[in-house]
């Protein structure tokens, strides 16, 4: 292994694989100043599509696959951007939501809508940790959380609540 330490950040684009018992994964990640994305190798509890990377290690010549990012430090955040929270939705880590739905979900509008369904669904949960429904930005952290939480029976982010329902517009 190369003895330089570098550091790379990007989004998750594709999880080629990842063993749940050793964290070891295979990432594909889109980084900046690169034209494809990045195969990164290192150990993570979970990861998913979307999901911000920040890596530490050393670039590898593999002779089967190429040159590659070995990571020794690996660590993610939640999507923070539409695109990234589509991906992120898309990916099927929450049961109900596969690509097409996502698509729908990160409009910028439907963004509230999911923030607001966050909200009312785990009230107990998000009540006195500032969580506005009203701001689609902050739909992010509601997101990541979901991934998160079981839903029951229902599955996926719960009924179709409405922005307009909780605040009394006319769609």
């Amino acid at each position: 292994m190369n003895v330089e330490n570098e550091e790379l950040s990007g989004s998750v684009e594709r999880v080629t694989f990842h063993n749940e018992d050793t964290g070891f994964a295979v990432l594909r990640v889109l980084v900046k100043g690169h034209r494809e994305p990045v195969t990164v190798l290192g150990k993570l509890p979970a990861v998913s599509p979307g999901e911000h990377l920040v890596a530490r290690g050393a670039w590898i010549m593999d002779r089967t696959h190429g040159r590659q990012f070995q990571a020794e430090m690996l660590r993610t955040t939640p999507p923070d951007s539409l695109e990234g929270i589509e991906k992120f939705l898309g990916s099927g880590l929450i049961q109900g939501i596969g690509p097409v739905y996502a698509k729908i979900l990160i409009k910028e509008k439907n963004a509230a809508i999911l923030q607001a369904n966050c909200v009312e669904c785990h009230d107990d949960l998000t009540h006195g940790m500032g969580v506005e429904a009203e701001e689609p930005q902050q739909a992010v952290s509601c997101v990541h959380c979901h991934a998160r939480v079981g839903h029951g029976p229902r599955g996926g982010l719960g009924g179709p609540l409405k922005l307009s329902e909780r605040s009394g517009e006319r769609p």
